[in-house]
């Protein structure tokens, strides 16, 4: 059986978490045999996630210290919620503490890919930058290749360009998730560059159902994810909720927030409840990508706000699916829904099927 090495980020945000472990049971599903690369980048000399090389811009570095001490407290426990899940439902190669120890001594491989998510942005735990380039892969007829990695910045430094360079010259197929993405690649690498969604997409909701699990709720509820602060989102949601007689659940996203008299209070939730919670919900309010693409896997009555930073992957994919009316405030009723997700197919699993299937 070909062996996989997937190399990406999945331990200290949903979406990271959701779309490792959707590639996974993706190759498993086309007979491959796929493991995660478990290097913990997050404290590779690193102060509560941020290299220790970011010390050079010290007032920078102290209010960005400042601000995790902040969340240190729901931030630890989400991650020893994520860590459980991935001992749980994932492979992973043994525990790697830094990257010296990857490249002394690689997960041995036949096909080793980075991404997804934005595996090429560098200013995202940049002491783990040159794992996702595969740079530790050996280089005895493997076979090296990204998928729908992303880079989630509009440019690079010289020094960064050289390093993409240099390392994509070894890889035999390049995979970008979103247009913007492969503007930047592209003056890289000679090599064709080839667009996919991202893997939370290749699963199918009854294959989702199958991970999900049910969030404590007594009556219908509004399910709400944020991925950047927005208090007129909060306030949406509060107001939605009082109109229309529902509860909310609050998933604690990846910045300072709370809704007082949410169901869940401080409880931290899992990614099988945040599949699960979108799943039963009456209504998700968002303005996260992964919580966007479960609500379309759901066909969920939504409200998507772009956020101030990193909006084109989510804009893509409404565009890519014509789901704009889902960006709109005006409240969705259900006899909506199935002409809002009349355009959403299953073609793309298919294809990317196809396709490892021909390359490896």
């Amino acid at each position: 059986m070909v062996k996989v090495c997937v190399v990406t980020f999945y331990k200290h945000n949903y979406g990271a978490f959701l779309q490792a472990y959707a590639l996974q049971r993706y190759l498993e599903q086309l007979g491959y045999e796929p493991s995660i690369l478990n290097y913990d980048y997050f404290r590779d000399h690193a102060i509560l996630g941020i290299s220790i090389k970011k010390i050079k811009k010290p007032i920078s570095f102290a209010k960005t210290i400042a601000y995790r001490l902040s969340r240190y407290k729901v931030s630890r426990k989400r991650d020893e919620i994520l860590e459980k899940c991935a001992e749980e439902t994932m492979v992973q190669t043994r525990y790697y503490k830094t990257y010296k120890a990857v490249q002394q001594d690689p997960p041995q491989s036949d096909v080793y890919i980075a991404g997804s998510d934005q595996v090429w942005n560098p200013t995202i735990s940049e002491q783990g930058f040159l794992s996702r380039l595969l740079e530790f892969a050996p280089s005895n007829n493997n076979i090296l290749c990204s998928y729908a990695a992303s880079v989630g910045v509009t440019t690079y430094s010289s020094e960064t360009q050289k390093l993409i360079e240099d390392n994509l010259k070894r890889f035999d197929c390049v995979s970008v998730r979103e247009p913007a993405s492969a503007d930047m690649i592209k003056g890289l690498t000679e090599k064709e560059i080839v667009l996919h969604k991202d893997p939370a997409l290749l699963l199918t909701a009854e294959q989702w159902d199958k991970f999900a699990v049910k969030v404590r709720a007594s009556k219908p509820y509004i399910f709400i994810y944020l991925a950047q602060n927005d208090p007129d989102l909060i306030q949406y949601a509060k107001t939605l909720a009082k109109e229309k007689g529902l509860e909310i659940v609050d998933c604690h996203g990846s910045v300072n927030y709370s809704i007082e008299g949410s169901i869940n209070g401080d409880e931290i939730l899992s990614p099988r409840e945040f599949v699960g919670g979108i799943k039963n919900a009456a209504y998700v309010v968002t303005n996260s990508f992964h919580c966007l693409v479960f609500s379309i896997h759901y066909k969920k009555s939504a409200y998507i706000k772009m956020p101030p930073k990193g909006s084109d992957r989510l804009a893509e994919l409404i565009k890519n699916m014509s789901l704009e009316r889902i960006t709109h405030p005006t409240y969705i009723e259900e006899d909506e829904l199935n002409s809002i997700y009349s355009e959403t197919d299953r073609s793309e699993e298919r294809r990317v099927g196809k396709e490892c299937r021909s390359r490896w």
